[in-house]
């Protein structure tokens, strides 16, 4: 089976409902994607097997500088900021 989808300002693409049903697929589930040589491939997988993605840790800017001397330079801080991504997943 072969579908054009269009790719909307976010990125976003609908699944076609003739794919849907050929996979019964049902809202909240997962799908996993593969970048291939020549596009990308998306895998159904079942609730039970895929593992929720973790959310990245939202930095407050404003916080973080509340908890900060204002002394410090900008060097520092862009520092703390990146060591703080760095503990980040991906």
């Amino acid at each position: 089976m072969v579908e054009l989808v269009r790719i909307k300002d976010k990125f976003q693409v609908t699944i076609p409902v003739q794919v849907r049903r050929a996979l019964n697929m049902q809202a909240g589930e997962y799908l996993q994607v593969v970048t291939c040589i020549d596009g990308v491939l998306y895998r159904k997988l079942e609730q039970a097997t895929a593992p929720p993605t973790p959310a990245k840790p939202k930095l407050s800017i404003v916080a973080f500088l509340r908890q900060q001397h204002a002394s410090r330079s900008r060097e520092e801080i862009d520092r703390e900021i990146d060591q703080q991504r760095d503990t980040w997943t991906s």
